[in-house]
């Protein structure tokens, strides 16, 4: 149950283990963030599965990230359309850069 939850929120791991140790929760990670995370997540997608079939791969981890995020689905739905991994890398920058504004 936990792996399906950390599906596009990477750090619900830290969050677990700091509550264990802790017993308080902590915010919830900014825009920033999950920007970094998650562009890592897509340069590392690239450099394993190539650039054509990373980007296809990518499309769900970003789907996952964004889905609960203001605009996130009318992202989703534009970014699953982009083909390539440079493409793909500016537009979820792009997007959590207006976010963050």
């Amino acid at each position: 149950m936990i792996g399906r939850a950390a599906q596009g929120a990477p750090w619900l791991f830290r969050e677990i283990a700091h509550y264990l140790e802790t017993g308080e929760r902590l915010p919830a990670p900014g825009a920033a963030e999950m920007r970094c995370v998650l562009l890592e997540q897509l340069e590392a997608l690239y450099d394993l599965y190539g650039e054509e079939q990373g980007t296809r791969v990518a499309r769900k981890h970003i789907g996952w990230t964004v889905r609960p995020l203001p605009g996130g689905e009318a992202f989703r739905s534009r970014v699953v359309r982009i083909d390539a991994a440079l493409a793909q890398h500016a537009a979820v920058n792009d997007y959590f850069e207006r976010l963050a504004a």
